[in-house]
């Protein structure tokens, strides 16, 4: 049931949990290596032609170019000491997982053909089904209770995906029906990895970074539509949802304090005077947004400044339904602008935070921003 939750078949995912009860992988090139060597992969078509496999090139360009790769590359080509000789498929995995290396960290695809020698639909076509796999790993990591690397091994997967590094995640989520892979290489050499970084960059930077007048211009209208939405002056809720102590659905709530006072593993908010225990990673969110509520701009916070990591949406619906169990009217926690913005569903006069307790909260994360507070004397 696990294997087919995680989307692999059941002889993928015994072949990875014996190799996960052995060792986890410390580097992407560890994790992709792991990922393409499941029996079950079949290299594609032209993947490693016959001359390649005659001459051991892949085996060759592992010693020459990447000998830094050589012990994670054992789960594909095994031990030379043991005398293992590589077959079509281990060699031509090795090919692969070399390739998807440089793809990954957003080599250009001319290089990448001519080194190669692979043409870019068959380079999108391994790193599809690379990050399948690595999906799928994911999943048992998660199921097994490691979530954080399963964000990161997420993470990878994209990276492996689209041939793009994975701070760029988030920017590529926003703007990908505008610009291509080469167009996030630019902006990254540019240091603008995230949406914050292009809404707060002017369009004259973005014209000098993306080449192309007509995609710079569509670029920048969107910038500027989100840049409308975020930065806009603080407006009242009232206009989003409904006013009042929960006399119905959609209601947005008169009070909303953030107390922080701890017992049984779970964190006090109290909403509209009602007690509400979160589980640590849901107070943390709600703490976050009403921070950023009261503290910043018109109160949207982009998910990356939440928590970094990659399933930060998922955590915040899981916040909306431990808050709603403990009321009697469902309550929209958060608004999502779809671009990665999101900002607590209440007015900034109805939020209150108990800085003392905040201060002292065992996430540094939190009880760095009210430690700040507290000598600034904000209550």
């Amino acid at each position: 049931e696990s294997a087919a939750l995680c989307g692999l078949r059941f002889a993928e995912a015994t072949h990875f949990r014996l190799l996960l009860d052995r060792h986890l992988p410390d580097t992407p090139f560890g994790w992709i290596a792991l990922a393409l060597s499941v029996p079950e992969w079949t290299p594609p078509a032209g993947m490693l032609a016959r001359y390649e496999f005659a001459e051991n090139a892949p085996v060759r360009l592992l010693y020459q170019q990447f000998d830094h790769l050589l012990e994670p590359a054992r789960v594909l080509i095994g031990d030379e000491s043991s005398g293992h000789v590589c077959d079509y498929r281990s060699m031509a995995a090795l090919k692969a997982a070399l390739l998807l290396e440089r793809w990954r960290q957003m080599t250009p695809v001319e290089q990448l053909e001519e080194q190669f020698q692979i043409h870019i639909g068959q380079i999108m076509g391994v790193g599809e089904a690379c990050a399948h796999l690595l999906s799928g790993i994911a999943g048992l990591l998660e199921a097994s209770g490691n979530e954080r690397r399963a964000d990161d091994l997420r993470l990878l997967a994209f990276s492996v995906r689209f041939g793009i590094a994975p701070e760029l995640h988030d920017l590529h989520e926003a703007f990908r029906s505008i610009l291509v892979r080469s167009d996030f290489a630019a902006l990254a050499k540019a240091g603008l990895t995230r949406p914050p970084d292009l809404v707060k960059a002017s369009p004259e930077v973005i014209a000098n970074t993306i080449i192309g007048e007509a995609k710079a211009k569509r670029l920048n209208k969107k910038i500027a539509i989100l840049k409308q939405e975020v930065y806009m002056p603080q407006v009242d809720v009232a206009h989003h949802s409904m006013v009042g102590s929960h006399h119905g659905p959609g209601a947005s709530p008169v009070s909303v304090e953030i107390d922080g006072t701890y017992e049984k593993e779970r964190y006090l908010v109290r909403i509209d005077g009602l007690p509400v225990w979160l589980t640590g990673k849901s107070f943390k969110y709600l703490t976050r947004l009403a921070w950023s509520r009261l503290h910043q701009d018109s109160g949207w916070i982009f998910k990356e400044d939440i928590e970094r990591g990659f399933n930060q949406a998922r955590y915040l619906y899981r916040m909306k339904n431990e808050i709603n169990d403990g009321l009697s009217n469902a309550w929209p926690v958060f608004e999502n602008n779809r671009l990665g913005y999101y900002r607590l569903n209440a007015e900034a006069a109805a939020i209150q935070l108990n800085t003392e307790n905040l201060r002292n909260h065992p996430d540094f994360e939190v009880s760095s921003l009210f430690a700040a507070m507290a000598k600034q004397g904000v209550n």
